[in-house]
């Protein structure tokens, strides 16, 4: 016959916790004998109090329940024995796993669920999350509760570093989302390692400068003002292309990059260099359109491809235009703080690191001296619209 479980408190040698409960295996929630400790005699026996309540109840319970159940509970027992998990958080677990599934939906369905919530975003990044669902068909019609890291990383195999960290950026946004609304549980996104990016930071050559705004002239020159405002003021290219002739004051000789237009959101004022005035004045003075946008939404990167192809580039580096201003103009003024304010970012050192020293001094007077072609005998009044 099994001992009786005694459900009494005993001391032990331990100062931090002089009284001890064995709890037999019946109302263990491992189904081994435990140990549980106390700080005073009164916990102990309001515990033992507690167990004997359910271990009344439990016989009681026990005799409804079928042999099956029991065998059928034993089983599992069997199961979790040395995981360290109870029975009951092993119910739980899957319940929650029903649950879970029950209330989730496709990965397409969350993708273009969170694409209909971004329908105010940039034309660009609409595109791109247009570009980044195709990519990942295999997924289209598995529960988004379900999808593994390993999965996601089997879809992006034979994509470059950069094109694959754009696609995790998109995809972690997409399955944030997605825990916002109940569908998954966890963002397998975040088990997976972005991929490190070497990338040169390249600026244009005084040649490939000029090379760029002579096909600019001969080819579109509507596109001119684009060109400048990245070159000689350090403009970013999508900044320019929300820019208006409005933004412009030639008379006090600076652009307003307003909030609304600047990438960090924060407005900022970039003085124009005489170079760059003596610029527009040729652009103006060539019957160019100085109302409404200052780029021609129309074709725009269509437009920009035959220009860079006319201007002899077999490939174009990204950002280099901003790059170039910012090298050329801390070499030929030296104040590292101001080119911070006037190119809106947030640390000067970065640009120190970047920019200091990447041309020389020499390079850079020439850069300054890059002139606009002569017109003559044509003056014309700058009105901004």
């Amino acid at each position: 016959m099994a001992k009786r479980a005694s459900l009494e408190p005993k001391r032990t040698t331990k100062a931090h916790a002089p009284w001890v409960v064995n709890l037999p295996p019946l109302l263990s929630g491992t189904a081994k004998r435990e140990r549980r400790y106390f700080v005073s005699k009164k916990e102990a026996a309001e515990f033992c109090r507690q167990q004997r309540i359910r271990l009344v109840n439990f016989g009681t319970a026990s005799t409804n329940l079928p042999a099956g159940k029991i065998e059928e509970a034993a089983a599992a027992f069997d199961k979790l024995n040395g995981t360290g998990i109870g029975l009951l958080e092993a119910v739980e677990q899957v319940l929650h796993w029903r649950h879970t599934r029950e209330n989730s939906v496709s990965f397409k369905t969350l993708f273009e669920k969170f694409t209909e919530t971004k329908r105010n975003r940039s034309a660009a990044y609409l595109t791109a999350l247009r570009c980044t669902l195709p990519r990942f068909i295999a997924l289209h019609d598995r529960l988004a509760c379900e999808i593994s890291a390993a999965e996601i990383e089997e879809q992006l195999k034979g994509v470059s570093a950069s094109v694959s960290n754009a696609f995790l950026r998109y995809l972690r946004a997409v399955f944030n989302f997605g825990i916002r609304r109940g569908w998954c549980a966890e963002n397998p996104v975040k088990r997976i390692e972005m991929q490190t990016l070497r990338m040169r930071k390249e600026i244009l050559t005084n040649a490939q400068v000029t090379a760029l705004l002579k096909a600019t002239i001969e080819n579109d020159l509507e596109l001119l003002p684009y060109h400048l405002f990245c070159i000689f003021a350090g403009v970013r290219p999508k900044e320019v292309e929300r820019l208006r002739w409005s933004d412009v004051n030639i008379e006090e000789k600076y652009i307003q990059v307003p909030e609304e237009t600047s990438k960090t959101g924060i407005r900022r004022i970039v003085d124009m260099e005489p170079l760059l005035l003596r610029w527009l004045d040729y652009y103006i003075r060539s019957d160019g359109r100085i109302n409404g946008s200052i780029t021609p939404a129309q074709n725009l990167r269509k437009r920009l491809r035959t220009i860079r192809v006319a201007a002899a580039f077999e490939r174009w580096p990204q950002d280099a235009p901003r790059r170039t201003y910012a090298s050329n103009w801390l070499a030929a003024n030296h104040d590292v703080d101001r080119l911070n304010n006037l190119m809106g970012h947030t640390s000067p050192a970065m640009l120190w690191q970047h920019y200091h020293r990447a041309v020389t001094q020499r390079h850079a007077a020439a850069f300054w001296k890059i002139e606009p072609p002569k017109i003559e005998g044509k003056t014309v009044r700058f009105i901004a619209a």
